[in-house]
């Protein structure tokens, strides 16, 4: 009896021993994946954090993003105010609303189609150029049906959807992946600066009937030239830096 008594005895020793050993082997392996994990972090480099403010440090950056924001604006600015301008026009306000809208279905096909075709800064122009001369045409087509002037409205609607469904993609190509989302993200608050002046300037034709579609007009021609101006990004792989963006013209 006595001799079992030791026998038991010395098995829980064994087994007290082990559990000793296995806790400090586990100590040690948790300290070793520390200090890995601890010269990993020292060896490797800190990544910068980039800041919308990035996005004009240097002249030839801070350019295009004022060109991609004021398009965007002009853009916002446009849509909005020609949609809100259809209810104004001759004939029936609530066709006339319903048509600038209906027409947006195609003018995204089309604007999918010449993207596809020619890349997106030679459509969002042409669109944007298209959409400012026939809101300014309108305003000289007094004569005759009042389908003439509403059609060209109609026109500058679909040329300036097209615009803003391009203008999306052209900015995403161009800006850097390092400021890609502010730079998104600073031209999407232009465009909703453009929806908020786009009524207020829509209110001037209570002095002048012909003024808010000549300014629309001509902002959309002015913004869709100054876009020729952008790098064509085309063929070409999306910028990760400044300095891709920068070679892209070299």
């Amino acid at each position: 009896m006595k001799k079992n008594k030791i026998q038991n005895q010395e098995v829980l020793d064994i087994f007290r021993n082990n559990e000793e050993n296995e806790e400090e082997e586990e100590k040690t392996s948790y300290k070793n994946i520390i200090q890995e994990h601890a010269c990993e972090e020292k060896v490797l480099p800190k990544q910068k954090t980039y800041l919308f403010i990035d996005l004009f440090k240097t002249s030839f950056i801070a350019l295009i993003t004022l060109n991609i924001c004021f398009g965007w604006m002009v853009c916002s600015m446009l849509y909005y105010g020609v949609s809100l301008n259809s209810v104004d026009m001759a004939g029936n306000r609530y066709l006339n609303f319903l048509l600038m809208h209906v027409v947006e279905f195609p003018s995204m096909v089309t604007s999918y189609y010449l993207c596809k075709r020619f890349g997106h800064r030679k459509p969002t122009t042409f669109c944007m150029m298209f959409s400012g001369l026939n809101c300014i045409v309108s305003n000289f087509v007094t004569k005759g049906s009042f389908w003439f002037p509403l059609i060209l409205v109609i026109l500058g609607k679909f040329g300036i959807a097209a615009a803003f469904a391009s203008v999306y993609l052209l900015s995403a190509e161009i800006f850097p992946t390092v400021v890609r989302a502010n730079g998104l993200g600073v031209a999407s608050v232009s465009a909703r600066i453009g929806g908020i002046i786009a009524p207020f300037i829509l209110q001037l034709s209570a002095y002048i009937k012909w003024l808010p579609l000549s300014i629309y007009g001509v902002l959309s021609v002015m913004s869709g030239m100054l876009l020729l101006l952008l790098p064509e990004p085309k063929d070409k792989d999306l910028p990760q830096t400044f300095e891709d963006l920068e070679n892209w013209e070299t």
